[in-house]
């Protein structure tokens, strides 16, 4: 027995001898005198995020000219960069160049991953660390991450140890822990060279790190140092393809067919468009316009596309606590997300809170809608529920099924009402071409043409809780004191939930209130002057709740409530009465919220309310005028 083990005892022997002779582990004093070398060179990077917040990660030197390298997350969507060295100076940063590659394959999981930037800072003679050759790495090999770790302060750099685990595309793997704000560290070999750039941390203690490789990043370092060089800039992440390009002056025509058990269907056309774009270090920050004066703030960015802002909208003012998600990457099936929106009538003042849950249910789909037919889509399901906040009780539940295209953003929309059964569909009639591009970020050396600007899509529009339409009074016949509306006039300067802010800011002075209630006048009623007009309207706590009537300064023609009036027709006239008045309208545009009556040749527009969270459900609220023909 122990004859016929003693070679396998023997073979076992010697190949450990042959280990440890061939490749000793360093002693702790090399590891102190290897990490003593390459520390001077790290860099703690502090970054001030664009939309407010604050978060740190590391970096290093690489070229004494001050050359930075880091991850790209750590300075995507930056407003403000500080970079703080070993001696305790601070010097502000900017971005040179950025490289972001990440593909998922589904079920969610890494492919590739390629994170990196090139950060420079107005200082020389700076202590750098020697790049190496990620080429040569082998599954076992010892490696050092150095960096400034979250939770444990960073008033000092942070060191550990563990081996290569895994060699992948782009990046490899490591045990080494890695946590927040670890991120763009250098991970160096035994002879003190970085191999790499410390990415991500995951599983129980973070104790599976990523790593990009440092020869993915190397022919972007090598250029960034040269002024005038060509610049890479670009961020391609698996599902960020399916956005329709960010770029200024682009426009979206959506055809909108509104639904009701018992109604006829009734269609229109709105267009959105991209009035401004800033490029935040690969980060894209968008303005989208949107029907009837709203604005949506939309952010891009590697991890998703998010609405980050919504102001102008005439009935509703959100209250964004955290971004709300349209879409998060990668896009698999199953894959879902949730946000929470705060919302608040503007008529009425009552407070709603949304909750917004979707999933994607498919991937390669086909749609055909009037822009074409799309393949290869994606279909994602979100339930949109608002609740009254106070007595928790669920006003609305809606149903909205998406489907996204390849550089078009959603392409069609379906959302059903699940308490009326209301139906509303949405379909892509036309993408228009931009006129502009973004701006590209900030450089020391003259930037090289921007790449192609990733894409996106107007966000959907939010689900309104739906009360008891106001009793409206009927229309009459025009009166003495009525004001004549003239060619060209827009009538009055206020909306239902402006404040008084913002007519202030529109007349341009503050006014001056000569009066509240008055005989025959509704609760409430305010009447102010600037500059010899009146403006008179109903508020409730400094917040518009009825339309403003205007004349002039002559205390007798207020007597009564404002009331617009126009052939007969003004505040409160039914479609109905519109129709006897005028005959059938050049045209009728269905919006989701308002219908419009246009009678070109007489230069006249009425809005008839069409959401029954609104006080004129039914009823006109609003009355245009423009020169004959010109709409």
């Amino acid at each position: 027995m122990l004859s016929r083990r003693a070679p396998w005892l023997l073979a076992a022997a010697a190949l450990t001898v042959v280990l440890t002779a061939t490749a000793p582990p360093p002693a702790r004093a090399q590891y102190q005198e290897l990490i003593a070398q390459v520390k001077p060179a790290v860099v703690l990077i502090q970054v001030t995020h664009d939309l407010g917040g604050r978060r740190h990660g590391s970096g290093f030197f690489y070229d004494p000219s001050g050359f930075i390298l880091t991850n790209h997350h750590v300075v995507e969507g930056a407003a403000q960069i500080t970079v703080r060295l070993q001696d305790g100076r601070t010097f502000p940063a900017q971005v040179v160049d950025y490289l972001r590659l990440v593909e998922y394959a589904c079920p969610p999981r890494v492919v590739r991953w390629v994170d990196a930037a090139v950060l420079k800072i107005d200082a020389t003679g700076l202590p750098t660390i020697p790049l190496g050759d990620s080429d040569t790495l082998r599954q076992g090999q010892e490696l050092l991450v150095l960096g400034y770790p979250g939770g444990v302060g960073t008033e000092e750099v942070s060191v550990t140890r563990g081996i290569v685990g895994a060699v992948r595309t782009g990046w490899f793997q490591t045990d080494a822990t890695m946590l927040p704000g670890n991120s763009g560290g250098p991970v160096v070999d035994r002879q003190g060279k970085v191999v790499g750039l410390a990415a991500f941390g995951t599983g129980q203690f973070f104790k599976i790190g990523g790593v990009v490789a440092i020869n993915s990043v190397r022919p972007m370092a090598t250029s960034a140092l040269t002024p005038g060089g060509s610049r890479t800039r670009e961020v391609a992440i698996s599902g960020r393809e399916f956005v329709a390009p960010l770029v200024v002056g682009r426009k979206k025509t959506l055809r909108q067919t509104a639904e009701a058990p018992g109604a006829r269907p009734a269609t229109s056309e709105t267009t959105s468009e991209v009035s401004q774009v800033q490029d935040l270090a690969g980060a894209l920050l968008a303005t989208i316009r949107v029907p009837q004066g709203r604005e949506d703030r939309q952010l891009l960015d590697a991890d998703g596309l998010y609405t980050v802002g919504i102001s102008g909208d005439r009935y509703w003012r959100y209250s964004l606590r955290e971004p709300w998600a349209l879409l998060t990457f990668p896009l698999c099936p199953g894959v879902g997300w949730r946000s929470q929106v705060a919302m608040q009538n503007l008529s009425d003042g009552s407070l709603r809170q949304m909750t917004v849950t979707a999933r994607v249910e498919a991937v390669d789909e086909t749609v055909t809608v009037p822009a074409g037919t799309f393949s290869g889509t994606v279909r994602i399901v979100e339930l949109y529920e608002v609740v009254d906040p106070a007595s928790r009780n669920p006003v609305v539940r809606q149903q909205e099924t998406a489907w996204w295209a390849q550089g078009m953003g959603a392409v069609k929309s379906v959302t059903v009402d699940l308490g009326t059964q209301q139906r509303w569909t949405a379909e892509l009639v036309s993408l228009g071409a931009a006129v502009a591009a973004p701006a590209p970020a900030p450089s020391p050396a003259p930037p090289a043409p921007a790449p192609p600007a990733p894409p996106s899509s107007p966000a959907p529009p939010a689900p309104a809780p739906t009360p008891e339409p106001t009793p409206v009074a009927a229309a009459r016949t025009p009166a003495p004191n009525d004001r004549v509306i003239v060619p060209g006039e827009r009538v009055g300067i206020v909306r239902i939930g402006d404040g008084l802010d913002d007519v202030i800011r529109v007349v341009g002075e503050v006014p001056t209130a000569t009066g509240s209630q008055r005989p025959g006048q509704p609760s409430g009623w305010i009447r102010y002057q600037w500059r010899n007009r009146v403006y008179a309207f109903v508020e409730k706590d400094k917040r518009v709740i009825t339309e403003a009537g205007v004349w002039a300064p002559n205390p007798g023609e207020i007597a009564q409530p404002p009331f617009r009036t126009l052939g007969g027709i003004g505040l409160g006239s039914t479609e109905s009465q519109v129709v006897a008045a005028f005959g059938p309208p050049t045209r009728r545009e269905q919006g989701t919220r308002s219908v419009i009556y246009i009678y070109s040749a007489r230069g006249i527009a009425f809005f008839i309310g069409m959401s029954s969270d609104y006080a004129f459900y039914g009823r006109v609220y609003d009355i245009f005028v423009f020169p004959p023909g010109a709409y």
